[in-house]
């Protein structure tokens, strides 16, 4: 962008035409099986089906109950993968329970009921007598995938991530996921009775997935094991999340005087404005600076029973960030303050001394219907700045975060929501061996989560200048990760790339004499005190500062377009962001390990509101806000359905005239989807997501019609192979890796004659569980998506932005920055 014209946005959503999509890709890897002498390993695994259900019904005997059915265990070999899809059959009501790993070897747990063990001895059997027409084995790939079949009990359940199994006579608080059909209350309700008469203390939350219950349980594994109606219901047993309270307060170091300076200065927001809702501690509402923004109608709680009050202080100072920034340069200017959002909050932590195990997921849910039926009406977005104090998910879903996924998608008769959740921190006396422990410290639950944007941490604070800090040295270097920020470079490679973004998160301080770090209100971010009777100002930041910094942009995008979607307000958001030359510095290579590690350290970088808000004469952006129906059901199969092409608006003449004049295009794509959580190995059946978006360009080597066929099997003749060859170097990241998660963007450079030839791109559907699982009937749903596409040409006379708009026959827009 240059000079001073700000124009608005460009909206394409009439360019999308759809036609029917076949993917052209084969399928995935070969599957991998270890050597197996047949006629031994069939019989050897048809004698340990039987015995484990000798064992299993000696058991029920012995303690006179009547299960609908067993557990069994199945196991592979060291290094070798089970066929997953084979252990499942629906029909027969056997369910795929959860899937783990043991070393190197994958667990699957199977429940099987009562009468059923015939369907998989029949298979065993058919491998043993029977050949397929091309002379192997029938069913060979399931079974000679199964290293062993064993009867477990209680512990067939525990899929949490290096955590030990809890020990006898330990009362722990469990997270207790339980198989249910299309109406869970039935089920719930024998659980609960159940869980009682046993003497475990069941909590009052629920979060409901499409085929799983979760709740919370506190007791013993004895009390556990020792219902086998408990067990029956059982899909997963983890350990219950702890939430913490710990949080830095610093001293103030401004007078009260400077907030009632600032306060009149300040033209207060209106009554409809967009608003951040801020789940977090709560607020205290008697600050200058807060109370015009935050109607005290507007401050809940989700625990009745306690005061709304902050008595921890950290919503408060999250407070003063998402409405004013830092308020170091707010208070030191004497410009007019006005603000085009407001605030709301919801306390989501009691404010306990002890970690306080709980369902989080269901908090936040109940938060935001809390907030919702007060205000239905109101346009906002949601900053959650407390995270899990563990790591041990390693990108994994949750029940937190995957409730976090359905409550962005939108549950029914909800609307789709936007939050934005930090990172979570590393502890401060950890810092000094920065930056090695931000690579081995994961994101903390729920920042996993897909559709939510997570908030990582970098700095421009490098000054010390108060007294009693000689010799002080800043740890980070101006554009780098904050020492506090964790990172998702540990998580295996499927998981989404987070951080999605970084904003200020402060620095740490190093004192030389003892080598210890140290934070200090020189590096820190400053905001609104909790107890404004006795001061105005804390200093605050880590990674919860910067996700209500990035939660008050987006309030901001809102503002400025209140008809965009969630999903188009996080799309602009990380299409803005770019990497600082310290976070390039950091991963300097162009191969696939060092872009990977730093989309895993940084994200996309640091956002840049006047991108993510405006255009200019040279910095063009298009956005289309669109529906497709990703899947359908043609004869018995359930087929992918929809794809859309564009036929973009481009200043093709414009671009010409610029020539080898090297230019960019950016792609972003936003979507959310709808979550399946359940550790069952997300491959094949049991995908986490409930679909998948990709999108294409067009090559300057293609014509259109090359562009359809090689992106689409359906625009080929019949035996017909699809172009090949391309410019995949010209992309900043690529297509394998810019795939995962919900959000995909991307850069191209080259010169503008070849992104004159490039004016088609292609939105198109892949797989996910909406396709694989079709008795769940969601193949027939349609899909929001958000496509945002911008050019940027380097300082020129020549305007791309108008010829564009004169295409779109889309009057000027035009607001001119004041001097």
């Amino acid at each position: 962008m240059d000079g001073s014209e700000r124009l608005r946005h460009l909206r394409m959503d009439e360019r999308a035409n759809a036609e029917r999509f076949v993917s052209p890709r084969r399928g995935g890897e070969k599957f991998k099986m270890p050597p197996r002498d047949r006629i031994p390993h069939g019989t050897g695994l048809i004698a340990q089906l039987e015995d484990a259900e000798a064992r299993a019904k000696a058991q029920q005997v012995a303690a006179q109950a009547t299960p609908t059915g067993i557990v069994l265990v199945f196991k592979s070999e060291p290094k070798f993968e089970l066929a997953l899809k084979s252990l499942e059959a629906v029909k027969q009501g056997i369910e795929l329970l959860n899937v783990r790993k043991e070393g190197d070897r994958t667990l699957a747990t199977v429940f099987i009921p009562n009468g059923k063990l015939i369907y998989f001895k029949n298979k065993f059997q058919k491998y043993l007598k029977e050949d397929t027409d091309k002379k192997r084995p029938k069913n060979k790939k399931f079974v000679e995938s199964i290293s062993e079949i064993r009867y477990e009990a209680i512990n067939a359940f525990w899929t949490d991530i290096d955590v030990p199994f809890p020990s006898d006579g330990k009362s722990v608080t469990w997270e207790i996921w339980l198989r249910v059909g299309a109406d869970p209350e039935p089920t719930l309700n024998i659980f609960r009775i159940e869980a009682a008469h046993r003497g475990l203390q069941v909590g009052p939350r629920v979060i409901r997935f499409p085929d799983r219950a979760v709740t919370l349980a506190h007791g013993t594994v004895e009390q556990i094991r020792e219902s086998w109606i408990l067990l029956d219901m059982m899909a997963e047993l983890r350990l219950a999340k702890e939430c913490p309270t710990t949080f830095i307060d610093m001293e103030p170091f401004e007078q009260a005087e400077w907030a009632k300076e600032t306060a009149a200065r300040l033209k207060p927001p209106s009554a409809d404005a967009v608003a951040v809702c801020l789940l977090d501690t709560g607020v205290n509402n008697g600050h200058l600076l807060l109370s015009p923004a935050l109607h005290q109608d507007h401050i809940l709680t989700c625990f009745p029973a306690k005061p709304k009050t902050d008595l921890i202080g950290h919503g408060t100072e999250m407070a003063g960030l998402a409405l004013y920034g830092d308020l170091g340069p707010v208070l030191t200017s004497t410009l007019p303050i006005e603000l085009d959002h407001r605030l709301e909050a919801v306390k989501i932590h009691p404010e306990t001394e002890i970690p306080h195990p709980d369902l989080y997921g269901a908090i936040c849910l109940e938060a935001a219907t809390l907030i919702e039926g007060v205000r239905p009406d109101r346009l906002r977005v949601f900053c959650m700045a407390i995270t899990a104090n563990d790591n041990r998910d390693r990108g994994l879903p949750t029940s937190w975060s995957g409730e976090l996924d359905r409550i962005s998608y939108g549950v029914p008769d909800m609307p789709q929501r936007l939050f934005f959740v930090c990172a979570g921190n590393i502890p401060c006396e950890s810092h000094i061996h920065y930056p090695e422990v931000n690579r081995t410290e994961s994101i903390h639950d729920p920042g996993q989560a897909w559709n939510i944007v997570t908030v990582g941490a970098h700095t421009e604070r490098t000054v010390i200048q108060t007294a009693g800090y000689d010799g002080y040295q800043p740890l980070a270097s101006i554009g780098r990760l904050s020492p506090c920020s964790t990172t998702s470079i540990v998580w295996a490679e499927e998981w989404p790339l987070k951080p999605d973004i970084t904003m200020e998160g402060g620095n740490t301080a190093v004192d030389p004499a003892f080598n210890s770090p140290s934070m200090i209100e020189d590096l820190m971010l400053l905001s609104t005190s909790p107890k404004p009777s006795s001061s105005s100002f804390v200093s605050t930041g880590q990674t919860s500062g910067a996700a209500a910094l990035a939660a008050r942009m987006g309030a901001i995008i809102q503002a400025t377009y209140p008809n965009y979607w969630p999903e188009t307000i996080r799309a602009l958001m990380i299409h803005s962001a770019e990497w600082t030359p310290a976070m390039k510095a950091d991963y300097p290579g162009k191969k696939k390990r060092d872009c990977h590690n730093r989309m895993r350290c940084y994200g996309c970088g640091a956002p840049n509101l006047e991108r993510a808000l405006w255009c200019g004469r040279n910095s063009l952006c298009l956005i289309s806000q669109a529906e497709l129906q990703p899947y359908d059901k043609f004869g018995e199969d359930i087929k992918t359905k929809d794809m859309h092409v564009y036929d973009l608006p481009w200043p093709v003449e414009e671009l010409r005239s610029l020539g080898d004049m090297m230019v960019t295009m950016r792609v972003t794509l936003s979507y959310f989807i709808e979550p399946s959580p359940g550790r069952r190995g997300w491959k094949n059946t049991h995908r986490y997501a409930s679909h998948g978006l990709r999108f294409d360009v067009q090559r300057p080597t293609d014509s259109p019609e090359e562009f359809r066929k090689r992106m689409n099997k359906n625009a080929r003749d019949e035996d017909e192979g699809g172009p090949t060859g391309g410019d995949t170097k010209a992309w900043t990241i690529g297509s394998k890796l810019r795939s995962r998660g919900s959000i995909h963007s991307d850069w191209w450079t080259g010169t503008a004659t070849a992104l004159a030839d490039s004016r088609h791109i292609g939105v198109y559907p892949v797989t996910g569980w909406w396709r694989e699982r079709k008795h769940f009937g969601r193949w027939a749903r349609k899909v929001r998506y958000s496509l945002v596409v911008s050019i940027n040409t380097p300082p020129t006379d020549v305007d791309i932005y108008n010829p564009v708009r004169i295409q779109l026959a889309t009057p000027i827009s035009i607001e001119i920055e004041p001097e």
